[in-house]
């Protein structure tokens, strides 16, 4: 991991917090980023199902991408997704992977797979 990596996390977890701007039981920011091209969506769980956000991101986006770069500079490669998740209390976790993501037509495949790994398949998702 970089040097600076825990205050991009507390960046990242601060702008999910500020985009949500909601009572919320658990929150998961889902992103792919390559060097010219990216994507990011946040789901949140509250009362028993999922919502989703694909707007009003570009601060959360902002710092995903200082972190992607920090991380190419220190490390000389960067991971190609992200999935941070974060709950009411602060708690965080970050999972990193390095996959090929270069073929963003396969995009909805690559977020259907991801969604039966970390949501709750008897969760209403409220697009």
């Amino acid at each position: 991991m970089i040097k600076n990596a825990e205050t991009h996390y507390n960046k990242i977890g601060q702008a999910i917090l500020e985009a949500l701007n909601q009572n919320f039981d658990s929150a998961y920011a889902r992103i792919e980023m390559l060097d010219d091209i990216d994507s990011i969506g946040l789901f949140f769980e509250r009362k028993g199902e999922y919502f989703y956000l694909n707007e009003g991101l570009n601060d959360l986006l902002d710092c995903f991408r200082e972190f992607h770069n920090d991380f190419k500079e220190e490390l000389k490669h960067s991971w190609t997704s992200a999935t941070f998740k974060i709950n009411p209390s602060g708690k965080m976790d970050l999972d990193l992977g390095y996959d090929d993501i270069s073929d963003f037509s396969m995009s909805s495949q690559r977020r259907d797979k991801w969604m039966k790994k970390y949501l709750d398949s008897s969760k209403k998702i409220n697009w």
